[in-house]
């Protein structure tokens, strides 16, 4: 039994968005790590420096701070590809007849 055309291109352009966002997924996961590491490092210089080394110690500060911006915006970053990839998703549903390609245009 074979299925229907416009199933296999539903099909299609949903994988193809689900890939997108497990990439995008991938991506802020080991940028995540690496800031972890970055904020770590960060503590540990912040807490063996002496407190004459005040400018030092602000700068620290300011690294900590950059490092939870990064991370908030990549949380930012992955929320809203979930939400996209949720709207095109139910628009794949409502329109079998178009496909999405990788910039994301539907193409008839």
């Amino acid at each position: 039994m074979s299925v229907p055309l416009e199933s296999e291109a539903v099909a299609s352009s949903s994988a193809q968005v689900r890939v997108s966002m497990a990439t995008v997924e991938n991506v802020a996961e080991e940028l995540h790590r690496i800031l972890n590491s970055i904020q770590a490092i960060a503590y540990y210089v912040e807490m063996t420096l002496p407190l004459c080394e005040l400018p030092s110690l602000e700068y620290l500060r300011k690294v900590q701070e950059l490092v939870d911006e990064c991370g908030e915006v990549l949380q930012r970053l992955v929320h809203g590809c979930t939400a996209t990839e949720n709207l095109v998703n139910e628009a794949i549903e409502m329109n079998p007849d178009y496909d999405i390609c990788a910039t994301g245009e539907c193409l008839p």
